[in-house]
């Protein structure tokens, strides 16, 4: 099957698959006409998600779709928005499989991004070097974008709340997974002592300080002034819990053992 996009030896390019009197032909046409085609296309399908989200906004939340929402009345999960504006359901297989080639797809395109875009030097939060009103919101496949601190913090916000509603629904797989690869690379940093980082290392090049470790084994670097800040809370927080364990054993913060 030629997907759309596809250039030919003669530098037509494919648009789609026509059907006429019974008999499936292919349409190629020239690289002017295709990009006249796909502007169209493009125009038309974000009215048609224009609308649709406009729909959906005017459901409860609970009855709005999503990736992976499973229907009630026929039992088929969401999948995702067709280019003829309407909603596209299938089976759980059908889910997984699209969820299985989306992420190779971004991966891929994350990579070749990455290849030919230079790592950032600034963090989330970060101000804008001309303009103090705009802040770092995003930081996708080395690209930076500033907005509003109002945007930013819907943004966390949103992937809260995301976040939350996954783990819901992938409460034990999600569990297992990070609980298989913290075992992995712990073994792996047992077998390498000299991968061991203490809170605190300092990163020679960068000059950041070294956090901990995440939930899925990869070393945490922080700005220093990050790092004063976190420690500062996770002292208090430390010394509270302490005080309060001290408290229902029955002792004060004078009295003595």
């Amino acid at each position: 099957m030629v997907r759309r996009g596809t250039v030919r030896e003669d530098g037509k390019v494919f648009w789609a698959y026509k059907l006429r009197k019974n008999k499936k032909y292919e349409q190629w046409i020239t690289r002017e006409k295709f990009e006249q085609y796909d502007g169209v296309r493009i125009k038309r399908y974000k009215l048609l998600k224009e609308k649709y989200q406009e729909s959906q906004d005017k459901l409860p939340p609970d009855e709005r779709n999503f990736l992976g929402r499973c229907d009630p009345e026929t039992g088929l999960y969401f999948i995702r928005l067709q280019t003829n504006g309407k909603p596209k359901f299938g089976t759980l297989e059908e889910l997984e499989n699209y969820k299985k080639n989306r992420r190779r797809l971004q991966r891929e395109c994350y990579a070749k991004i990455k290849s030919i875009t230079p790592p950032p030097s600034v963090c989330l939060g970060d101000k804008h070097p001309t303009d103090p009103n705009l802040v770092v919101v995003e930081i996708r496949s080395n690209k930076v974008k500033y907005g509003a601190i109002e945007k930013l913090q819907k943004r966390r916000e949103k992937i809260k709340q995301s976040s939350v509603i996954y783990r819901q629904l992938n409460g034990k797989k999600i569990v297992d997974k990070y609980r298989e690869i913290r075992q992995k690379k712990q073994q792996e940093r047992r077998e390498k002592p000299n991968l061991k980082f203490r809170r605190g290392d300092i990163d020679p090049i960068t000059k950041w300080n070294f956090w901990g470790y995440s939930a899925l084994g990869n070393e945490i670097w922080i700005h220093p002034d990050e790092f004063v800040e976190r420690r500062t809370v996770f002292n208090k927080k430390r010394l509270d819990h302490y005080y309060a364990k001290r408290a229902a054993m029955g002792f004060t913060k004078k009295s003595g053992d």
